[in-house]
C-alpha cells in the first residue's frame, strides 16, 4: 500500500527525501526546518532545500512566523491538483495535435537535423 503512495509521488518529480519530507510533515502538522532536519539526519541546508523544491512543487506551504514552519498540502488536495494538470496537459496537446502534426511531417521530411 505504502509503495503505491512512493510512487504516486514519485511520479509528481518528486525524489526520495522530498517524499518522505512530505510524508513527515503530512503525518505531523507544521514544523520548523530544524525539527525536520532533526528527524531525518540531515543537514539543515539540504532540509530547506527539500523545502523549498517541494513548495515549488506545491506540496508544502509555509506559515510566516519566527522561526517559519512549514506544512504539506493534504495528499487529497494534491491528487486532485496533478489530475488537474495531466487533464490540462492532454487538452493541450489533443489541441494542439494537428499543427504537431504538420511540424512533424516538415521537420522528418528534411534531410538537416
Amino acid at each position: 500500500m505504502e509503495q503505491a503512495i512512493f510512487k504516486t509521488l514519485a511520479s509528481f518529480g518528486f525524489n526520495q527525501v522530498e517524499i518522505e519530507v512530505y510524508i513527515f510533515l503530512a503525518k505531523t502538522g507544521p514544523l520548523r526546518a530544524k525539527d525536520v532536519a532533526s528527524k531525518f539526519e540531515i543537514p539543515k541546508q539540504r532540509v530547506y532545500s527539500c523545502l523549498k523544491d517541494l513548495k515549488n512543487h506545491k506540496a508544502v506551504y509555509t506559515i510566516r512566523e519566527r522561526p517559519a514552519k512549514y506544512y504539506a498540502l493534504p495528499f487529497a488536495q494534491m491528487l486532485d491538483q496533478y489530475a488537474n494538470l495531466k487533464i490540462n496537459e492532454a487538452q493541450t496537446i489533443q489541441k494542439n495535435k494537428e499543427k504537431l502534426l504538420r511540424q512533424w511531417q516538415t521537420m522528418t521530411k528534411s534531410k538537416k537535423i
